[in-house]
């Protein structure tokens, strides 16, 4: 498992499938019924080349860090491939920053009081101040890691034709 500080995937998918299939695939997948759950739903925009995913949760309980779906249709020799970028949703970046800032503030502070003090200013508290930050990037990457598995299973169920 690769952990990177800035959680992003690249997926590809070869179909013999055309782009204009896929294309209705998707968007009848975005207005089918079980697609309008209570608990969860897809939501996005069908382009000419490709389309956008995303999660949208309308109660508590779901994983708001799932990833949105970035896909490009490429046409190969041998029909067509779905490139995919997962990716963290701008809110989650935002989410992440106002809530990491006064911790890494913080951080800087004491590093500071640490260099000018000496080793005998550090306390406990940098250990919270070091923790806070690393549980919030942490959770951020294990929860878009289990919404990847989400988005993978809207695009196996475009391509099986389990759209209806």
């Amino acid at each position: 498992m690769n952990w990177t500080l800035i959680p992003t995937t690249r997926l590809s998918f070869p179909t013999d499938l055309s782009k204009a299939e896929i294309l209705r695939r998707v968007q009848e997948k975005l207005d089918s019924p079980e697609n309008n759950t209570p608990r969860k739903e897809f939501d996005g925009v069908v382009e000419a080349d490709g389309f956008e995913v995303w999660e949208v949760y309308r109660r508590s309980g779901g994983n708001s860090f799932s990833p949105m779906i970035k896909a490009n249709i490429v046409e190969t020799d041998m029909g067509n491939d779905i490139q995919i970028r997962l990716q963290m949703r701008g809110c989650v970046w935002a989410f992440l920053l106002v809530w990491c800032y006064p911790f890494a503030l913080m951080l800087f502070m004491t590093l500071v009081l640490l260099f000018r003090e000496g080793v005998g200013a550090l306390d406990w508290s940098i250990l919270l101040i070091i923790f806070m930050p690393a549980f919030m990037i942490t959770l951020a990457v294990t929860g878009f890691r289990a919404g990847n598995r989400a988005a993978n299973a809207f695009v196996q169920d475009i391509l099986a034709g389990k759209h209806s």
